[in-house]
């Protein structure tokens, strides 16, 4: 019974998905959030039935397996589901974050006339969620992470019929098909050197299958990782995240918390065994991840968009786990993982809650002083962003996660290539840059905690509906509870299956960067916060011109290193194919024309209306056709 518990997981959303796509139209305006609400919720109380299976905090993992799916003589891939205590911590993260931000969404999109086709796809993102990290197999896999992609294509560009929205989701489409060719090239090599790619029997038989094919485990893991770079936005693959922020807010902060971005980084924790034995792979993550957090830290800082602001803050916390998995820690990874979903999704719903009473404003100069009219949100953001920054021990959701990174990232080096950047110059950098989460994300609460927004003739904002606050209420006071419990061991305990001592917090290294972190935060929010002591730093920063010329205000060029690497080439070879093409094609047409022509200047010879003419013609075909008798 338990097994068909684990097939309904993702079969529930899937259903809900289907029902809504093709019966949409016709089902009550008002219902079909429900629908789709419900769907999550069963999905949810589903995996919290899979708790008392002993899984977490556990080595035991449950399995279902429903048959063949792809057999040939020489390859086989069956549909099997496998739960196990790392695959069922995703599951409740998935489908509890995939529930609060349905809801969530019943209220945002109340006044929305596509709402069947949204509350379809947004099932059907979570249905394929739950398929690719429930999967036993890596084209099982490989199905699910399709089906993210193809999903958040269509919910970044919901809003289709405005300006650059098709634009940044084709973006998002394309940048992660670069990465699903490289991802299928590499399962393609994993197949042919290791005889299967069942992730069970190649974690079982771990490092002794590389044994012999030690080049084509390095190609495996350098193509396998970057289909993981393109889904997790690391650089150089992170250009379309910042784009997605097109969509809806419900859709960025699925796409941000607990559910896409994070599937590159559950790859990369799933195939540790190959990981382990290739450190190439593992340098190009470190290497890759370190200029993944400057890039995203620093962009963060020059942003006057609220959710690109909160986009970019994603970028530098993905590259924290990856820099966690680079130095061999899928525990801590893990870790920030979860506390990244906790105070990314609170910061993600204020914003829209924030948007909302707004009337759709999105500039934080234009949103001043918003939240003196939303209680509930002005809570909500403020321990988002505590957690964003990892202030206050036992509060915020981000402080001990993060701090089991950056540990992670003294007890390691990074070494290759005649490279070594020994774990204190990490955890210096790391410190130094992540430090500046305290500034943005600070920056960003003052302006919207000072002064006084004006109303352009909508009235004073105020919290919309009943639906919004709730959801913010729950994350709100479900973050510190999880802050509590990442404490401990506890949060380990289920991650890795089995019982974990962990050391006690070393705050003669921790207080320096928390207190650096706390002042910054402080200073930050009373300079923006205040209009004229505002105004005062912008007119300093504008002197000095640090946003309009250099890396910054370009976005350290990978847009303009892309248009002339991938975008120039693609043109001057659409350009070639269109000017061959239309030579041939013209040419034949024009054979074609002159054949006709002949035939038609031929055949008008004959319609002379001369009976003698007709009659020869006669003649000449009967004496033809005689021959060919006699012949015969």
């Amino acid at each position: 019974m338990n097994v068909f518990r684990l097939l309904a997981l993702p079969a529930v959303p899937a259903a809900s998905a289907l029902i809504l796509a093709l019966f949409g139209c016709l089902l009550p305006y008002n219902a079909i959030g429900v629908i789709a609400a419900v769907a999550a919720g069963i999905s949810f109380v589903v995996a919290l039935t899979m708790l008392p299976w002993g899984l977490l905090g556990s080595a035991n993992s449950v399995s279902l397996d429903l048959g063949p799916w792809l057999s040939t003589d020489a390859f086989h891939a069956g549909l099997k589901l496998r739960a196990d205590s790392v695959g069922l911590c995703m599951v409740l993260l998935v489908t509890f974050f995939g529930f609060l931000i349905t809801v969530y969404s019943v209220g945002y999109m109340r006044h929305d006339r596509e709402q069947s086709r949204f509350f379809a796809s947004l099932n059907l993102f979570v249905a394929s969620m739950l398929t690719l990290v429930l999967s036993d197999n890596l084209a099982l896999i490989f199905l699910g992470w399709e089906g993210v992609g193809l999903c958040s294509y269509l919910l970044i560009g919901h809003y289709w019929n405005e300006s650059g929205v098709p634009l940044a989701a084709f973006r998002a489409f394309f940048v992660n098909r670069i990465g699903d060719l490289l991802f299928i090239l590499g399962v393609f090599i994993v197949f042919m050197s290791f005889g299967t790619l069942s992730l069970s029997e190649l974690t079982a038989q771990g490092s002794a299958l590389i044994v012999g094919h030690e080049r084509a485990a390095v190609a495996a893991a350098l193509l396998l990782l970057g289909g993981a770079f393109a889904k997790s936005a690391q650089a150089p693959l992170h250009v379309w995240l910042a784009d997605a922020m097109a969509g809806p807010t419900p859709v960025s902060a699925l796409i941000h918390a607990a559910t896409m971005v994070t599937a590159g980084i559950y790859l990369v924790m799933r195939l540790d065994w190959l990981y382990a034995v290739v450190p190439q792979a593992r340098l190009v993550i470190g290497l890759c991840a370190l200029v993944t957090l400057i890039v995203g830290a620093f962009l963060a800082l020059t942003q006057t968009d609220i959710k690109k602001i909160l986009a970019y803050s994603t970028l530098s916390n993905l590259a924290l786990m990856f820099l966690a998995l680079s130095a061999g820690s899928s525990h801590a990874a893990m870790q920030h993982l979860f506390g990244h979903a906790f105070f990314k999704a609170l910061l993600f719903l204020s914003a829209g809650s924030v948007i909302l009473a707004a009337h759709h404003e999105q500039d934080v100069r234009k949103l001043q002083g918003v939240l003196k009219s939303l209680p509930i949100t002005r809570i909500a953001f403020w321990v988002g962003c505590l957690g964003g920054a990892g202030l206050v021990p036992y509060f915020s959701a981000g402080f001990f996660t993060k701090e089991a990174v950056l540990e992670s990232l003294r007890a390691s080096s990074l070494d290759g290539f005649h490279l070594h950047i020994s774990g204190n110059a990490l955890y210096a950098i790391v410190l130094t840059v992540e430090s500046l989460s305290a500034l943005y994300l600070f920056r960003l609460l003052g302006y919207l905690s000072g002064g006084h927004m004006e109303s352009h003739g909508h009235g004073k904002p105020h919290e919309t509906g009943i639906v919004i606050p709730v959801v913010l209420g729950i994350l709100t006071l479900a973050a510190p509870v999880f802050a509590v419990f990442s404490s401990g061991p506890g949060l380990l305990h289920w991650i890795t299956g089995g019982p974990v001592e962990i050391e006690a917090i070393r705050w003669g290294h921790v207080l320096p960067g928390l207190i650096a972190n706390l002042v910054l935060a402080a200073g930050c929010f009373a300079v923006f916060s205040n209009a004229r002591r505002r105004e005062s730093v912008l007119h300093m920063l504008d002197g000095l011109r640090l946003g309009n010329v250099g890396p910054l205000s370009h976005k350290f060029y990978f847009d303009a290193v892309y248009a002339v690497v991938i975008v120039l080439p693609l043109r001057i070879l659409a350009w070639t194919m269109r000017l061959v093409f239309e030579t041939i094609f013209t040419g034949v047409l024009h054979v074609f024309e002159w054949i006709g022509a002949g035939l038609s200047l031929l055949l008008r010879q004959l319609q002379t209306g001369q009976a003698h003419r007709y009659a020869a013609f006669i003649l000449l075909a009967t004496a033809i056709a005689a021959w060919f008798l006699l012949r015969g």
